[in-house]
């Protein structure tokens, strides 16, 4: 293949996150593409979520995919990381290829979709490191308005009624109050 792929190593939250860089063999300043994991094609093992590296860097895009937190290499145990903790795993990410020779880090993509993009907006909200955000199948509302809005649709198809589909809504209206905020929980 017309690149070079390189294991890669970063610490993020105390744990230590591996990942792979597919660097194009031309010798210019490549823009980076993060491709971003999801939960279902969380590890570099996966060959559709690793195919990105190779996609992209044939493109001439230097390109990084990496295992989810407990997932392929890592360590940790698997489980679900909240996405405070995915993002900032990113945000290392970019902090740590800064400076990689042949690297552009003033031309940083972030890539994903369903799961991913949501990661990926909340890194492009927090950091000044981000140019662009390539994403599909990106989120349209918020989670908890697409929770809201699944319970609703799942309640109606097994046909409930009208006031067990509220009081419901309403139950978990208190409980993402209480998880986001701490407060109110009766």
């Amino acid at each position: 293949p017309p690149y070079q792929m390189f294991e890669i190593t970063w610490e993020s939250s105390g744990e230590q996150l591996f990942g792979s860089l597919y660097m194009p063999d031309s010798g210019e300043h490549h823009p980076l593409l993060i491709r971003i994991h999801g939960s279902l094609q969380s590890s570099r093992d996966s060959w559709e979520y690793r195919s990105w590296g190779d996609y992209f860097a044939r493109k001439g895009i230097a390109t990084v995919v990496f295992d989810r937190r407990g997932s392929g290499d890592q360590a940790a145990e698997p489980g679900d990381s909240d996405f405070q903790v995915l993002t900032h795993d990113v945000l290392s990410l970019i902090e740590h290829l800064q400076g990689y020779e042949n690297l552009d880090t003033s031309r940083v993509i972030l890539n994903g979709a369903s799961q991913e993009a949501y990661i990926a907006l909340m890194a492009n909200e927090q950091s000044q490191d981000v140019d662009y955000l390539l994403l599909s199948g990106a989120p349209s509302v918020t989670l908890i308005e697409q929770e809201t809005h699944s319970l609703m649709q799942r309640m109606k198809a097994a046909g409930e009624e009208s006031r067990h589909i509220n009081e419901a809504l309403a139950y978990q209206h208190l409980y993402f109050h209480y998880v986001m905020t701490g407060d109110n929980w009766v």
